[in-house]
C-alpha cells in the first residue's frame, strides 16, 4: 500500500500548489477561498492517512469530518461567488 499513498499525497500536494499558485499571482478572494479549502483538505487527507496507517486516535472522525465540511464549503463558495 506505499505506492498508492505517496499518489494520494502527490495528487493532493498539487491540488494545494496549483490553489497556492493561483492565489499569489492573481490575489482575490474566491482564490484566496479556494486555497484554505485545499489546504483544509489536505489537512483532512493527511489526519484519514496517519489514523489508518500509523496510529489510530479516538478524535480522528471529528477532525476529518470538520475538515472536510469546511474545506468543500471553501472550494464550493470560491465556484459560487
Amino acid at each position: 500500500m506505499c505506492w498508492p499513498v505517496v499518489a494520494f499525497v502527490a495528487m493532493n500536494a498539487v491540488m494545494v500548489w496549483v490553489a497556492g499558485e493561483q492565489y499569489f499571482v492573481l490575489g482575490s478572494s474566491n482564490n484566496l477561498s479556494c486555497f484554505a479549502g485545499s489546504v483544509l483538505l489536505f489537512i483532512a487527507h493527511g489526519v484519514w492517512l496517519i489514523h489508518h496507517y500509523r496510529f489510530p486516535f479516538r478524535a480522528h472522525q471529528a477532525m476529518v469530518a470538520a475538515s472536510y465540511f469546511a474545506g468543500h464549503f471553501l472550494i464550493v463558495r470560491a465556484l459560487y461567488f
